[in-house]
């Protein structure tokens, strides 16, 4: 077990490769006080990136981000030659985890290490062309179930064409969403809002890839009439991805409840 002091406080902290987000975590637990716990996530995948004089420096910087009897997940990055600390709603394991009971949902669409190879490339292309940064949540999620063959109503978008499928993919998604002048006067669709999931008759799901939060909003086109504006036809569902990803893990298959609840939030229904 590998442990550290820092001030009068005892840590241990573990570190997990996660080869197909090119990304480690590292996790630091207070050895006295059992809720507090800390996940670092760094995009590399070099485990010895977490050194003890690292780990420190870590700690440090979250107990000045109030740190104290919680959990906290942060993202690692740089700030001129200093590190930084962006804070994250969950962890990498986390996340997993809640995509592992999803998983389960869905025998049917397990990924081999082949499969995984080529969403990683997928997503590396998506991001280049967007120039979006893609929530590591979704990426495990099309990792763990495949192309997007899945999912509530119409289900999720295809990461890649599949000519057997007639559903669009992400990319063609986005591009017809904001080539479809969809602004008002003093209001614009946000280029960083990914559509991901169709629920058909022109209504969508879209994530908020400027945040690692990544809140989840509707888009739903059937609103704009010529007495409202198009803002009016977009509006926020859930705080962060993770929050919208539990909603779907505890709704039936067709997705009624986070349907019926996107509506009671807007105030439709």
């Amino acid at each position: 077990m590998k442990t550290i002091t820092v001030g009068q406080q005892h840590y241990r902290w573990e570190v997990r490769t996660y080869t197909w987000l090119q990304s480690i975590e590292c996790a630091i637990f207070n050895l006295v006080d059992p809720l507090e716990r800390l996940y670092i996530v760094v995009q590399t995948t070099d485990a010895d990136f977490c050194t003890p004089q690292q780990i420190a420096i870590w700690i440090d910087l979250a107990l000045r981000h109030n740190w104290y009897s919680n959990t906290k997940a942060f993202q690692h990055g740089w700030l001129g030659a200093a590190p930084h600390l962006i804070e994250r709603p969950c962890g990498l394991y986390q996340e997993a985890f809640l995509i592992e009971e999803i998983a389960e949902k869905h025998p049917d669409h397990q990924t081999n290490a082949l499969q995984k190879s080529n969403i990683r490339y997928q997503w590396e292309q998506l991001s280049q062309t967007t120039q979006l940064v893609i929530p590591t949540a979704l990426q495990q999620l099309y990792l763990q179930l495949g192309n997007g063959d899945f999912g509530p109503d119409h289900g999720f978008f295809l990461l890649e064409e599949d000519l057997n499928s007639p559903k669009r993919t992400l990319l063609e998604a986005y591009d017809t969403i904001h080539q479809s002048n969809i602004q008002d006067l003093d209001w614009t669709l946000p280029r960083h809002f990914l559509p991901f999931l169709y629920w058909e008759s022109d209504i969508y799901s879209l994530i908020d890839c400027s945040s690692l939060a990544a809140p989840v909003y509707v888009l739903d086109l059937n609103l704009k009439t010529a007495q409202t504006n198009w803002q009016a036809c977009c509006w926020q569902h859930c705080p962060t991805w993770m929050d919208w990803l539990e909603k779907w893990s505890r709704d039936e298959p067709s997705g009624r409840a986070i349907w019926l609840e996107m509506y009671r939030t807007k105030g439709l229904i």
